[in-house]
């Protein structure tokens, strides 16, 4: 059970952070080239369109597995293994969870509650350049904490009797 359990938190966890590198390294600077308009309603869609029950699993599934693990091999406190696997577990949940739910979400709540087709053109640059910086920055921060994550549960994968 151990091994099924340290695998599926491992797998999730680079999932996520697969789709974190990939949204920073290709969809922002894919946005970045396109007009305010064009961004705001490209972001409201994508928004939507995350939201479905593939995205949900992997990601909640990342939350609760790599504690899981934490949790089966609690009972070898001075290891590295516990060690890597209580900093993958926080790192994960404060940098990649708890980012999303208090920073990227609320930003994107945000953004798809701004209605483009009949702000001004004013409206329109402001909120972009209010939503943009501040949710790129987030993003990398979760980029950077479940990469940090999956690193070290793949250590603990690697070597699992250190």
């Amino acid at each position: 059970m151990t091994n099924i359990v340290m695998a599926l938190a491992t797998i999730s966890t680079g999932l996520m952070a697969g789709l974190f590198f990939a949204w920073s390294f290709s969809v922002n600077n894919g946005l970045a080239n396109v007009g305010d308009i064009l961004f705001i309603k490209t972001f409201q869609s994508m928004n939507k369109s995350i939201q479905n029950p593939f995205f949900s699993i992997i990601f909640i599934g990342a939350a609760f597995l790599t504690p899981w693990a934490l949790y089966l091999n609690s009972d070898a406190t001075s290891s590295f293994t516990f060690l890597c696997l209580l900093a993958a577990t926080i790192v994960y949940l404060v940098g990649s969870v708890g980012v999303t739910f208090f920073a990227n979400l609320p930003l994107n709540e945000s953004l798809d509650a701004f209605d483009a087709d009949t702000a001004s053109s004013e409206d329109i640059i402001f909120q972009r350049r209010i939503f943009e910086r501040k949710w790129n920055l987030f993003n990398t921060i979760r980029t950077i904490s479940s990469l940090l994550a999956f690193v070290l549960l793949v250590i603990c994968c690697v070597y699992p009797s250190i």
